[in-house]
C-alpha cells in the first residue's frame, strides 16, 4: 500500500526527516526508501488543496494521512495529546451578519461543509475539528465557534485534505498533536515542542512499520 503523509510545515515533521533521512523526490516531497511519501504543502486550505492535488496526480497513493499540530477547545485533552480527527468541517466560511457568523451552508452557498471519514488508528481517541483561515484568538470568536460547531480541535488544513481525497476517491485520515488551548492569543502558553515530539514519535513508528 502506497501511503502519503502530508504536513503543512516542515517544522512539524523535521524530527522525522532528520531521523529517517528520506530521499527528496520533488519540491518538498520526500520518500522513505521504497516506502511511504511525505509532502510539505504549506499553510492553509488553498495551498493544501493545490499541492495535494498536484501530488495525487503524480504518485497516486492508496491512502493519505494528514498530520500536524492543532489547537484544542476546552480542557478534555492535555497539551501534547495525540488524537485522530474523524469529522472535519469549515469553521469560518460564511458571512458576518451584524457580528453574528452565518455559515455558507446555511445560506445555500455550498452543498457540503462537513466530512466524516472512517477511523484508521484504533489506538487514538476520535475527535471532531473545524478548519479555518483565521485561528481563534479572542473571547468573541472562540465563543461563536463553540456555539456554532462545538468543536474539539481547530486547524487550518484538515477539511481541505478530506475534501480533496473525497473528490479523488482516496481513503484518508487525520492525526493531530495538540500544541495549544484555543484561548485569547498567548503564545507563552503553547507547548509546540512537546506537540511536535509526540507527533514525530508516532510518525516515525508508522513509517518504519511500512518500510
Amino acid at each position: 500500500m502506497k501511503t502519503l503523509y502530508i504536513a503543512a510545515t516542515k517544522i512539524e515533521v523535521q524530527p522525522t526527516l532528520q531521523a529517517l533521512e528520506p530521499d527528496r523526490v520533488g519540491h518538498e516531497l520526500y520518500r522513505f526508501n521504497s516506502g511511504p511519501f511525505l509532502a510539505i504543502t504549506g499553510v492553509g486550505m488553498t495551498e493544501t488543496t493545490l499541492q495535494l492535488q498536484h501530488i495525487l496526480y503524480g504518485i497516486k497513493p492508496d491512502v493519505v494521512v494528514n498530520i500536524g499540530v492543532a489547537g484544542v477547545y476546552g480542557q478534555r485533552f492535555p497539551l501534547g495529546s495525540l488524537v485522530e480527527v474523524v469529522t472535519d468541517q469549515y469553521g469560518d466560511l460564511g458571512v458576518d451578519d451584524q457580528g453574528q457568523f452565518v455559515p455558507a451552508k446555511a445560506l445555500d452557498l455550498i452543498d457540503q461543509d462537513e466530512i466524516t471519514v472512517l477511523p484508521s488508528f484504533p489506538q487514538l481517541e476520535k475527535v471532531t475539528s473545524i478548519t479555518v483561515n483565521q485561528v481563534a484568538g479572542s473571547e468573541l470568536v472562540i465563543q461563536q465557534r463553540i456555539d456554532q460547531f462545538n468543536p474539539v480541535l481547530e486547524s487550518m488544513e484538515g477539511f481541505a485534505v478530506f475534501r480533496v481525497c473525497q473528490h479523488f476517491g482516496i481513503p484518508c485520515a487525520q492525526v493531530r498533536s495538540i500544541s495549544n488551548h484555543v484561548e485569547p492569543r498567548n503564545r507563552a502558553n503553547w507547548k509546540l515542542d512537546l506537540a511536535i515530539d509526540t507527533l514525530n514519535n508516532f510518525l516515525i513508528k508508522e513509517i518504519k512499520a511500512r518500510l
